[in-house]
């Protein structure tokens, strides 16, 4: 799916509704995906044993439809 946002975050709340409030670890430029799905971030360490990737649709009704914000958390590994 194309134009969503991914971000490598710090940390991230979710509300009594179940929305979630990321809170990037960077803020840089965007990094979107392609027209296939895929997306590159690039990070010169990981700081803790975990990594949670945040996922936010920022084009509306545009490409499929309107979805809700999506945070993957992955353990890294050395």
């Amino acid at each position: 799916m194309q134009g969503i946002k991914v971000q490598m975050l710090e940390d991230y709340d979710v509300d009594s509704t179940g929305g979630i409030e990321l809170r990037p670890m960077y803020s840089e430029e965007d990094v979107l995906t392609d027209e296939s799905g895929y997306f590159h971030i690039r990070n010169e360490g990981f700081p803790k044993e975990t990594l949670s990737i945040g996922f936010s649709d920022i084009d509306g009704e545009e490409n499929g439809g309107e979805f809700a914000v999506k945070v993957v958390t992955v353990i890294t590994c050395q």
